[in-house]
């Protein structure tokens, strides 16, 4: 994996992640939106191998814009990330073939994502 793009969430838990990310694997670059409308944005300016989805992002459900963002992404590892753990959030986020991590985001779920 080399590019990675959060989105989503707020601005704190954007940065503790993309502090683990980048403390742990130095040679990923990682890049954030804090909407889904400008992650969705960032592809016309890079390509990303690996996507983290706040489940609640600002302004819409990320399962909702699964299709949407997968079809653009159509390579990369997504996974959805919530602090607001629901059996059928993990349910709905399996059948779309994501990963599920709930909040806080920790070492053990980065090496899960990046090495999956």
């Amino acid at each position: 994996m080399n590019n990675v793009l959060i989105i989503g969430g707020r601005s704190i838990s954007r940065m503790m992640l993309r502090t683990l990310i980048e403390e742990n694997y130095p040679g990923i670059s990682v890049s954030e939106a804090d909407c889904i409308e400008q992650g969705l944005s960032y592809y016309a300016v890079q390509e990303f191998d690996g996507v983290v989805l706040e489940v609640n992002s600002t302004g819409a459900d990320g399962l909702d814009f699964m299709p949407e963002i997968q079809a653009i992404f159509p390579s990369a590892q997504i996974v959805m990330l919530t602090g607001n753990f629901q059996d059928h959030l993990q349910a709905k986020a399996e059948a779309l073939g994501l990963q599920f991590f709930t909040k806080p985001a920790t070492l053990d779920k980065v090496n899960h994502f990046i090495n999956s």
